[in-house]
């Protein structure tokens, strides 16, 4: 059951990066509220660069769990996974965190919906990095 239920874990990871990833190049989804959190709503300057990035981050990380999933071998793997953990939780302390104290009005059932889907993500990502040692 263990194993069934990382799988699991991973695909639903990987979709979830891989799709917001491709939403982000669309300047949608959640990689877009962080660009509009850190930058605010402008459509100019570093908000729609930043979102590229995480976009591109976004598909990157679900392509390599996905790969994992797969157990194809990519060399510096550990690292890779590492850079990823490292900006998936900058992004939940900003979007989540520091989001809700900018306005306290949105604190709900949504809002725990979303925190709950961010530290799962985390969750497997940190997962996966722990069993590619």
């Amino acid at each position: 059951m263990d194993r069934i239920g990382n799988f699991l874990l991973y695909i639903a990871a990987a979709l979830y990066l891989f799709v917001n990833g491709i939403l982000g190049f669309d300047k949608k989804g959640d990689f877009n509220d962080m660009s509009v959190a850190i930058f605010g709503t402008s459509s100019s300057g570093l908000g729609p660069i930043f979102t590229i990035v995480l976009a591109v981050i976004g598909v990157i990380a679900g392509a390599l769990l996905l790969l994992k999933l797969f157990k194809i071998a990519i060399p510096r793997i550990e690292l890779l996974m590492l850079i990823v953990i490292i900006v998936y939780a900058v992004f939940i302390v900003i979007v989540d965190v520091i989001g809700l104290f900018k306005d306290f009005n949105q604190f709900g059932l949504t809002y725990l919906a979303t925190v709950a889907t961010h530290l799962m993500v985390l969750g497997a990502l940190i997962t996966s990095a722990r069993n590619t040692n």
